[in-house]
């Protein structure tokens, strides 16, 4: 099914129907992204749905200005709003074939949910696996705390969270370690593919190790690889003419 929706709706008005449908979406693996409403107050007492629903793969969007200060409309609440996104002045589609310039946790949450569909695309990930990666990755502020449980969305930390976790990359600058923890489900298998690279080592055969460990044992894997050459980049002309490109 589809694993990510966009829900830029809600209200003080609870459906169980609705609940047992997200319930069961999210038993599969789907993310709910939800707006966290409007009307600029605390919604602890759990009146907002379907942001206040609890359910593992709900995730409610609060909405945050260009210097991430919470947006003065935007409710809020650290029992259940976990994430913000930008909110104000969002160029957005709009009726009658327009775009306009749109405010509210509606522009936020697509925020959201287009960088897990982002992350989805790239890496088959599932709802539950790209939301912790979303809160894993957001950026904490100090204007957010006692509103926001998480931080502000940040796209490019997410990518580079999603990515090590399916490559773990390791660029070896001098004498250092890296640490990955992988959890693999009991009576289950995974692969981890691991790129050495270098920033500024010389030409010859380097060695690393790679040390697997895990309850109750552990392996030592030695690693030998080369690097051939020494690149460089070289300008062979002094200037550079452009033609004339039509806009």
């Amino acid at each position: 099914g589809v694993p990510v929706s966009s829900s830029s709706w809600g209200g003080p008005d609870t459906s169980d129907a609705l609940k047992v449908a997200i319930q069961r979406a999210t038993e599969v693996g789907h993310l709910f992204v939800a707006a966290a409403g409007n009307s600029g107050r605390s919604i602890s007492d759990g009146t907002y749905y379907p942001c206040v629903y609890r359910q593992a793969g709900v995730l409610c969007v609060a909405a945050t200005d260009r210097s991430d200060n919470l947006a003065s409309f935007s409710n809020y609440a650290t029992e259940y709003v976990e994430i913000a996104a930008p909110g104000i002045d969002i160029y957005s589609t709009w009726t009658g074939s327009r775009y306009e310039w749109q405010f509210g946790t509606s522009m936020s949450t697509p925020y959201v949910s287009g960088a897990a569909a982002l992350v989805v695309s790239e890496f088959g990930y599932s709802g539950s696996h790209i939301r912790q990666l979303l809160l894993e990755s957001a950026v904490s502020h100090e204007k957010l705390k006692g509103k926001v449980d998480g931080g502000r969305l940040d796209v490019m930390n997410l990518i580079r969270m999603a990515e090590s976790a399916y490559n773990f990359w390791f660029v070896a600058d001098g004498d250092r370690t890296a640490t990955l923890r992988v959890t693999v489900p009991a009576k289950n298998s995974t692969s981890v593919r691991l790129q050495l690279g270098s920033v500024g080592l010389s030409a010859g055969i380097h060695q690393a190790q790679v040390n697997v460990s895990w309850l109750g044992g552990e392996t030592r894997i030695p690693v030998t690889y080369t690097v051939q050459g020494q690149p460089r980049l070289q300008l062979l002309q002094s200037s550079v003419d452009w033609p004339q490109v039509p806009v």
